[in-house]
């Protein structure tokens, strides 16, 4: 029962507390940073592909037959 008590608190403190600081990154709040990011890596060249490689073409609905587009 004491191991669940120090396990609590410790959890506890980190959680509630922040005692091992609390903040997030700049980079994960700013919802403008997303955007970005997921525009530079639609924007990067693929490699080892002799023809257009999509990424995550289901979740951007689009999914070719071919990809010659």
């Amino acid at each position: 029962m004491a191991l669940m008590a120090g396990a609590f608190v410790c959890f506890y403190s980190v959680r509630e507390l922040k005692v091992l600081g609390g903040e997030c990154a700049g980079t994960y709040a700013n919802e403008s940073h997303g955007h970005q990011t997921a525009k530079l890596l639609n924007a990067m060249p693929r490699e080892g592909s002799s023809r257009k490689v999509y990424m995550n073409p289901i979740s951007k609905g689009h999914i070719p037959k071919t990809a010659t587009e």
